[in-house]
């Protein structure tokens, strides 16, 4: 059985994805949800699903989300590349209900030796609101434990918030900062974290 698998994984990946969206469909058909179909789908939302490889190029597909009973379904695709010392990745996905798009998501990831920037954008077109965020990290060397994040909200286009976020990991604890402005509100946020 094993032998016949790896033969025809090509046929076994077929079978998988026309079972899946039959189920899909008959789920909709009858807008089944509830406890059991959230407990399902919690198990694999938003976690990455291998669908191509082709040398380093690989395309991933993901769930964002799945409500039949409220005709809500989600999906994206996350493409990455390596070349030489550079990887990057770049993801799009989209949620909808019924023939109503909801939400657009996208981001871009470099990473190049020990550093990572990612770019993010989140259009919720039902209140005409567009989250767009940068981060950087650092994988090792001396800034190995530091990750920064800043965020702006653009409400109707012109923006009506930010965040700022960073933390860093050290051998005496975690430390955060956290900020926050939307309209008239502002907050801040500093944390110290001790492991025992």
């Amino acid at each position: 059985m094993g032998v016949w698998l790896d033969n025809n994984s090509g046929i076994v990946y077929v079978t998988g994805i026309a079972l899946v969206i039959a189920g899909t469909a008959v789920l909709f058909a009858t807008k089944t949800g509830g406890a059991v179909n959230n407990a399902i789908v919690g198990q694999i939302k938003g976690k990455p699903i291998q669908v191509l490889k082709i040398g380093k190029f690989t395309l991933q597909g993901q769930l964002l989300a799945f409500q039949p009973d409220k005709q809500t379904l989600g999906a994206g695709l996350i493409a990455t590349e390596k070349w030489q010392g550079l990887q990057i990745s770049v993801s799009m996905g989209v949620i909808a209900a019924g023939t109503t798009v909801q939400q657009v998501n996208g981001s871009v990831v470099l990473k190049s030796g020990n550093v990572n920037v990612g770019f993010n954008a989140t259009d919720t077109l039902t209140n005409k609101t567009v989250n767009l965020g940068i981060s950087l990290g650092f994988d090792d060397g001396p800034l190995k434990p530091l990750k920064v994040g800043v965020g702006a909200v653009v409400t109707d286009g012109r923006v009506t918030g930010g965040t700022v976020d960073a933390t860093m990991k050290t051998s005496v604890g975690d430390f955060g900062l956290k900020g926050q402005a939307s309209d008239k509100q502002y907050s801040g946020l500093a944390t110290w974290a001790v492991h025992f």
